[in-house]
């Protein structure tokens, strides 16, 4: 089975780039989760659910281009 998604660039310009970014973007989801989740399942002597989410807001500020 074969699918081929065509894209009228520069009008598709958006979706084109969640496409050839979704592999990257649902690897990002991923390590987010497991970030939270071992936070809120095992806590931390030395890390603050702030430092956690300050981690994961400039993991996604990476992926999604955000200063």
């Amino acid at each position: 089975m074969k699918a081929t998604l065509e894209f009228d660039l520069p009008d598709d310009q958006d979706a084109f780039t969640l496409a050839t970014k979704a592999a990257e973007m649902h690897s990002l989801i991923l390590e987010c989760h497991q970030r939270v989740r071992n936070y809120t399942k095992y806590g931390s002597q030395n890390e603050s659910a702030m430092d956690v989410l300050e981690d994961v807001k400039f993991r996604l500020s990476i992926v999604l281009d955000y200063e």
